[in-house]
């Protein structure tokens, strides 16, 4: 595990968070793959949505880079510092690079990572805009996560505990749909593109394996390696569920 664990640190470190891209090079990277699913994390650098600055994701490049390279996914993510959103705004030269990516290899799946605060008291929210962009059994995108470990949850039984557990994944959560307001990507691509998506939201506690004091975050943090652990066979089995069940 702890192998894992370091070259995700070091796919980590081949982001930017906070510096601009040089002259004539986009924000965003790209990986090929062969298996038409796209792994993309649009905030895993800083950027900035309604002249707000938003702090970058973190390990959210690191695992889309992770799933490209072992399962054979495609991946397109933040790497430079951007001055706009690429996930919030109406147009993006990112948009536009998933657009091409699933119109020139025939995507059918976009897994859109993000990353969220432990606050929520959850691990992972998966939004499909309440069934909008991912119209099929929603058992193809749960069950990865049961097996892996983790506890279906709902809203109401939420409600009800003011715990915080990293095991609780639960799906539309009001606050994490994928688009029922604003121009997603999840959005974009199942009403734009016509291809499925979903928005995977995943807490600081199993992405992050070490962040290190900077401007805006004046402390050490370590994840749960344990979660984070759970987390990638999670999301490997889902990519290959849906590849499997969507060929």
């Amino acid at each position: 595990m702890q192998n894992t664990l370091q070259r995700l640190s070091e796919l980590e470190g081949n982001i930017h968070w906070r510096q601009r891209a040089p002259a004539g090079q986009a924000a965003y990277t790209i990986e090929l793959g062969t298996i038409p699913i796209l792994i993309s994390a649009p905030h895993a650098a800083h950027h900035v949505r309604n002249s707000v600055s938003k702090f970058e994701e973190e390990y959210t490049a690191a695992i889309a880079q992770y799933l490209a390279q072992e399962l054979g996914c495609y991946a397109i993510y933040l790497r430079y510092a951007s001055p706009t959103d690429p996930n919030w705004d109406a147009e993006s030269t990112y948009k536009n690079a998933i657009a091409d990516l699933v119109g020139t290899h025939a995507i059918k799946v976009v897994l859109d990572l993000h990353g969220m605060v432990n606050r929520h008291r959850i691990g992972v929210a998966l939004g499909t805009i309440n069934g909008r962009s991912f119209p099929t059994d929603t058992a193809m995108l749960l069950t990865p996560f049961a097996q892996a470990g983790f506890i279906e949850t709902d809203l109401t039984t939420l409600n009800t505990t003011a715990d915080s557990d990293w095991r609780r994944v639960i799906l539309n959560h009001p606050r994490f749909t994928g688009g029922t307001k604003g121009n997603t990507i999840t959005r974009f691509v199942s009403e734009d593109l016509g291809a499925l998506a979903v928005q995977i939201e995943l807490a600081s506690a199993i992405r992050i394996v070490y962040r290190a004091p900077t401007a805006g975050w004046n402390f050490h943090y370590w994840g749960d390696p344990a979660g984070i652990r759970l987390t990638l066979q999670a999301l490997t089995a889902l990519v290959k569920t849906l590849h499997t069940s969507l060929e």
